[in-house]
């Protein structure tokens, strides 16, 4: 960081390109260190049980998964299976399950082909009223604000 601030308060012949060379070792670096605390799902899906348990929620997210049956899919009892998933993706099951419902959601919202009550009820919201709150957590805005201005 100190060569790159002396760089940039200081320029000299190839300054540019020295100040471009070391923000793309800043943002390898960073991504590495992401990437080695926050292994995601890519990790999870070689794993043969936490693996058969996020391929079935990627298959049917509209599905009403609980802790239980999750950890049926993996054939782990409850608190292994949270442990184990949590561990792997780096976010409980549950809210793993979430966060893959809402991101489905806003993807269906944004290319305008659903309505709201039917994102959710492809997500498997039983209430669009609960939908549209778990969004807006979610998101940071409402679920009309995602789709496209006609």
């Amino acid at each position: 960081m100190q060569h790159l601030l002396l760089e940039a308060t200081e320029p000299r012949p190839g300054s540019t390109l020295m100040i471009s060379r070391m923000i793309d070792l800043l943002i390898i670096r960073s991504l590495r260190t992401w990437a080695e605390r926050y292994p995601g799902p890519s990790a999870a899906l070689s794993d043969d049980r936490v693996g058969k348990a996020l391929r079935a929620i990627h298959e049917e997210p509209e599905h009403a998964w609980t802790l239980d049956n999750l950890a049926q899919c993996a054939a782990m009892s409850r608190s292994a299976f949270a442990e184990h998933f949590t561990k792997l993706v780096g976010d409980s099951p549950l809210r793993y399950l979430t966060r893959w419902r809402l991101s489905l959601a806003e993807e269906m919202l944004r290319s305008g082909s659903v309505s709201v009550a039917e994102a959710a009820h492809r997500v498997g919201y039983r209430s669009e009223a609960g939908f549209s709150r778990a969004f807006k957590a979610h998101h940071g805005y409402t679920p009309n604000a995602a789709k496209p201005i006609a």
